[in-house]
């Protein structure tokens, strides 16, 4: 049985008379009788109980009313959750985050003008660290990643879309030396012990300090935590290389932060995606999260 004979069926069904039915279908009558007729012959009996007055069900009518009833509204439904699909309202969006896009409030304010736009969009948000994010990014495990992309090499199949930035800080324990300068220069944390941010085995933590000031320092403590960087920095443990964000946004007893001798660098948050995406739902919410956060300033 295909839906077209469903919807003969039905319309004769309901209205218990050929000739309304065929002005409904707006087809020939004599068509819709051959329709039912080769119905009930590939079904192996009558639908219908045929008189001058009218037509009326017969048993295996009726228990086809109720059937064929359902087959039409479940085939409606998956016709306009495809079209819906099609145009980018459903879909599960898997979306990578680091500690920085969640404390600046960038995630946040993002995730909620995607379900503004697109309620019906199931979103899954995962905190992976910025290496993770762009491994799995490729392998197409996450949609888009919010990660810094200072020190990362993003691959040329991916783009990466500024939303902010923010001056790195020096995060030191409170008595330490150091926290009597107002402006620490790289070169002088060479021979401290570093608390560093690292939950990927292809980064060791220093990859942005490198960057910056073009060695490697002493290697302390390491966190896949960015709060945690700083409650160990306040501890005593070492010191911490940290955007200004986290200054804001994170509790920080027992820790002061100065600022880095000017390097022009800035950590930022960006949104990076495949340059070439096909699945509209994944466009979609790329596209209202960018226009979301695209108030929120570079600060210097």
């Amino acid at each position: 049985m295909e839906l077209r004979h469903h919807r003969y069926f039905l319309a004769v069904a309901e209205e218990l008379h050929f000739g309304r039915a065929a002005e409904r279908l707006k087809i020939a009558q004599p068509a819709l009788s051959i329709q039912i007729r080769q119905l009930e012959d590939s079904l192996g009996g009558q639908l219908f109980h045929r008189a001058n007055r009218g037509v009326t069900l017969t048993e295996a009518g009726r228990i086809l009313l109720d059937e064929a009833r359902q087959t039409l509204d479940r085939a409606a439904r998956a016709e306009e959750v495809v079209r819906r699909a099609v145009r980018g309202e459903l879909a599960a969006i898997q979306i990578g985050y680091s500690a920085n896009a969640a404390l600046s409030g960038i995630l946040g304010r993002g995730v909620r003008a995607i379900r503004e736009a697109s309620p019906d969009l199931e979103i899954r948000v995962h905190e992976l660290d910025p290496q993770t994010q762009l491994e799995d990014l490729v392998q197409r495990k996450i949609h888009f990643a919010l990660t810094t992309t200072l020190s990362l090499d993003v691959p040329s199949q991916l783009v990466a879309t500024r939303l902010a930035a923010w001056p790195l800080l020096v995060a030191l324990p409170q008595g330490h030396p150091l926290a009597e300068q107002d402006e620490i220069a790289a070169e002088m944390l060479r021979d401290e012990s570093f608390i560093v941010y690292s939950g990927s085995s292809a980064d060791d933590g220093f990859s942005v300090f490198r960057t910056i000031a073009g060695f490697t320092p002493k290697a302390g403590q390491r966190s896949t935590s960015a709060l945690m960087v700083l409650a160990l920095v306040g501890a005593g443990l070492g010191v911490a290389l940290v955007p200004s964000s986290l200054q804001e946004a994170a509790p920080h007893e027992g820790v002061v932060f100065r600022k880095l001798k000017s390097t022009g660098a800035m950590m930022d948050c960006s949104l990076v995606s495949w340059k070439v995406e096909f699945e509209p739902a994944v466009k979609h919410a790329a596209t209202v999260f960018k226009r979301a956060v695209a108030g929120t300033p570079a600060r210097s």
